[in-house]
Order: C-alpha cells, then sequence, then structure tokens
C-alpha cells in the first residue's frame, strides 16, 4: 500500500500555509533545452578540482573575420630606414670613419627634425648620446664643429639634446660575476631617463664598452642584447648601437654592406632588425671616379647591411669630412653629404664629371658661409674658405673659381646633399673690384 502526503493540502486544512517556502518557478522548456546543451558540452578547465593544476597559456591569438590592415599602426621611422623606434639598429664601422661624428649628426638631427646627412625624412624627437670613449669636452668640441658647419645656435637643441659622458666612470648594460651575467643597474637609470626627458632616439658609443663578456661568445652576447631589448620595448625608443668591424686596411669598402664583417658573435647582429656598414673610400674606388688621394682620405661610405622592415635600394651614402674651426682655435673634421661622381672606367673623367665635381665644393664653400639657402659671396672671401675646407693649392682653387660661368643665364645646376642649387658669378662693377658668386636654391 502507497503512502503519499500532500503538504499544501495538509497545511492549508491546519492553516499553516504561511510557512512553508515559495516554491520555485517552473522550468521552462527553452530553459530545459539550454540546460541539457550545457550539460553536454566538455568540463570547463578554470574551474579546477581541489589539487588541480591549470595548463599555463601560450596567449595566442586568431586572425579577426574583419581584419583590415588599414587599421594597422604606421611604422614610427625616427630617421627613414635608419632608426626605428621600439628596434634595434646598429652601425658597424672600422677606424677614423668618422663613426663617433657621424652619430652624433644623426642625434642632432633628430633633435632638430631636420635631415643634415641627407639619409631621409627625419622626425623631431629628443634624442640622447651616451659615449664612453670622449670626455665632456672632446664632445663639446665635436658638437661646435657641427654648429658651425650646419650654422645651428645651441639654444636650438637646448632639452632636446642630452649628453652622458662615461670616459671617466662608465655606462654599463650587464655586469659579470664569476660565470653569471646580470643586468647593470644602469639600465633601470637609462630607462628612467628616457621616459623622463621623452627620448625618441638612444644612440650607444661604442656598444663593447657597455659591457664585459667576451666578443666572440654567442650566448653572452645574446644575453647583452636582451637587456637592450628590454630598454627599447620598455620605453619605445629608437636604440643606435654603434660597433666596431673587422681591420681591411686599404680596401676596407670592397665589405661594405656586408653584415658579416661586424666583430664579435654572431648573435649581436642577429639581435639587431637593421645593421649598416661604415668604410673609408678604398684605392679601388677612388680611382674608379677620379678621386684623388687627398679627397678619398676625407670620405666614408654608409651601406645598408640588414634590413628587416624594407628592401635595400642598394646605394652607398657618402660623407666628407670638412674641416672645421671652432671659437678656441682648434680644427675638427665634420661630416657634410658627398655626392660620388659618376664612375670613369679606367678611362679619364669626364668634363661634365669634373665639372660637377668642382661646382659642387664651391657651392658647399657659399653655403658654409650664407646658410643653406645660399647667397652672394665675394670671391676673396670664399677663396679662404674654401682653402680651410680643401686644404686645395690656391693656384687650384683659382682655376676652378674662374671657371664658374658668368651670368646668371649661364648658372649651373649642382646637387649638394639631395638639393639643388645654381651657381654663376658676376663680374665687378670696375676693372679692380672682386667679382662675387652667386648660389641660389633651385627647387
Amino acid at each position: 500500500m502507497g503512502f503519499e502526503m500532500n503538504f499544501i493540502e495538509h497545511a492549508t486544512k491546519r492553516g499553516l500555509l504561511h510557512l512553508l517556502p515559495p516554491l520555485p518557478e517552473p522550468i521552462k522548456s527553452a530553459d530545459l533545452k539550454a540546460t541539457e546543451k550545457c550539460t553536454n558540452t566538455k568540463p570547463n578547465v578554470n574551474n579546477p578540482t581541489l589539487g588541480e593544476t591549470l595548463p599555463e597559456k601560450l596567449g595566442m591569438r586568431t586572425i579577426s573575420c574583419d581584419f583590415d590592415a588599414a587599421n594597422i599602426p604606421r611604422r614610427k621611422w625616427i630617421i627613414d630606414r635608419l632608426a626605428l623606434a621600439n628596434y634595434i639598429a646598429i652601425i658597424g664601422a672600422g677606424g677614423a670613419t668618422g663613426k663617433s661624428m657621424i652619430t652624433l649628426c644623426l642625434a642632432v638631427s633628430v633633435a632638430l627634425g631636420k635631415d643634415l646627412l641627407n639619409l631621409g625624412d627625419t622626425v623631431q624627437g629628443n634624442a640622447l648620446v651616451i659615449n664612453n670613449e670622449d670626455d665632456n669636452d672632446e664632445l663639446n668640441r665635436r658638437l661646435a664643429g657641427i654648429f658651425k658647419l650646419y650654422r645651428i645656435k645651441s639654444h636650438e637643441v637646448t632639452n632636446k639634446l642630452y649628453i652622458k659622458s662615461g670616459y671617466g666612470e662608465r655606462v654599463t648594460i650587464s655586469t659579470n660575476t664569476g660565470n653569471i651575467t646580470m643586468m647593470s643597474p644602469d639600465v633601470v637609470k637609462i630607462i628612467n631617463e628616457i621616459k623622463r626627458c621623452n627620448i625618441k632616439l638612444l644612440i650607444i658609443d661604442p656598444f663593447v664598452s657597455t659591457h664585459q663578456e667576451s666578443e666572440n661568445d654567442n650566448s653572452a652576447i645574446d644575453n647583452v642584447m636582451s637587456y637592450y631589448r628590454h630598454i627599447a620595448s620598455e620605453t619605445g625608443v629608437a636604440l643606435f648601437l654603434v660597433h666596431h668591424t673587422r681591420k681591411d686596411g686599404e680596401e676596407s669598402d670592397s665589405h661594405a654592406g656586408d653584415v658579416d664583417v661586424m666583430r664579435g658573435a654572431s648573435s649581436l647582429k642577429d639581435a639587431a632588425r637593421l645593421c649598416f656598414t661604415l668604410s673609408k673610400m678604398g684605392k679601388k674606388t677612388a680611382k674608379d671616379h677620379g678621386i684623388d688621394d687627398k679627397t678619398k682620405n676625407q670620405l666614408s661610405r654608409l651601406d645598408d647591411a640588414k634590413n628587416n622592415f624594407t628592401l635595400s635600394d642598394g646605394k652607398a651614402k657618402w660623407f666628407k669630412m670638412e674641416s672645421v674651426q671652432i671659437a678656441n682655435g682648434e680644427w675638427l673634421g665634420v661630416p657634410r653629404s658627398y655626392d660620388l661622381p659618376d664612375a670613369i672606367n679606367g678611362k679619364e673623367a669626364s668634363n661634365e664629371s669634373k665639372e660637377h665635381t668642382t661646382f659642387s665644393y664651391i657651392t658647399r664653400g657659399v653655403i658654409s658661409l650664407k646658410g643653406n639657402e645660399g647667397g652672394v659671396v665675394k670671391r676673396p672671401e670664399l677663396m679662404k674658405q674654401l682653402f680651410i675646407e680643401t686644404k686645395y693649392e690656391k693656384s687650384k682653387l683659382a682655376k676652378d673659381l674662374q671657371a664658374l660661368p658668368i651670368g646668371s643665364s649661364n648658372a649651373r645646376r649642382v646637387n649638394v646633399g639631395g638639393r639643388f642649387y645654381r651657381i654663376h658669378q658676376v663680374e665687378g662693377n670696375h676693372s679692380n673690384a672682386a667679382k662675387t658668386i652667386h648660389v641660389v636654391v633651385d627647387e
């Protein structure tokens, strides 16, 4: 005999219905189906049972179905194709190539937002140079030379260009305790200063001075580079390391653009996304282009050796070290963009090539005196400036100046540092009056 009690009916008869808890809402069929569907799924790994360890996630992602390339941020080039925000670039250079002066010019270019060396579009941003080889006096001499050649006022780079000399006490990136490589305390200082001063370009000169590892130890150098990557990723700075190449004598430019010419472990160049070589002009190149020995010794070339972001155009950028006398009476070599004459292939240079070379250096002399927009200079004054810059015999200077076309209608077009000018001379008002040389921008 079965027994069944109806609690609701019994409570109603005895007046106790108000003491019963409320009944749940009836289950809807749609909710029941949803519940059945959920019970058929796999267990949720985010709700582990007691003692269970969750698997670590890789953090991977898939491609969205509404992927749109137009929404991808553009790369932040500080100097087009040369210095990129958040990444490391290396310039490998031999001795006497002017690497420290050239990289200092890069820093000044960024601080001003001007392309001083004709390398490409340059974004204005604060720059920091850490130099472990020269003291503050020497760095000031070099800056004075750059300022004079490019007609820059010191206040133009105040709070935009920052310099740190590590000559007495080196700035380091790693320390070595026994066989253990560790990040140097200077790394935190560098990161803090980059953020505080809003630095966009950081130049380290030279790389080898910032660590104590063997240059040929791949594992150790990779650790050092990981600290540099940490600086770049933490701050978004464009990081430029100055490094050395193997010695190749008179024909150092025979390895121009060869990333393997970098000295030391391969992990160094592998860690950088941009690599460049800087080398002196070799004898063969000078002969091929009709360059005399004196000018050859003043010329260096910058070549793209590795670029993970853009295709190389295969063209070298040439620089000539110009003689500049600063206010304390000392002379320095300061780099300026140089237009290499066409190769003559063993033949005598053509008249057109000779003319271009001659008019180009004369135009540069006028620019040195009058600024990048050119101007009018009396011949004796220009002779003096050209002698300082080139050290050519005065007889050669006089001959070259005499060859300048007379009158504006006969002006020659000259490419200087990627910018076109027209140059001509004008006779004096009387027989004893000095001729004047005129240089104007020709856009």
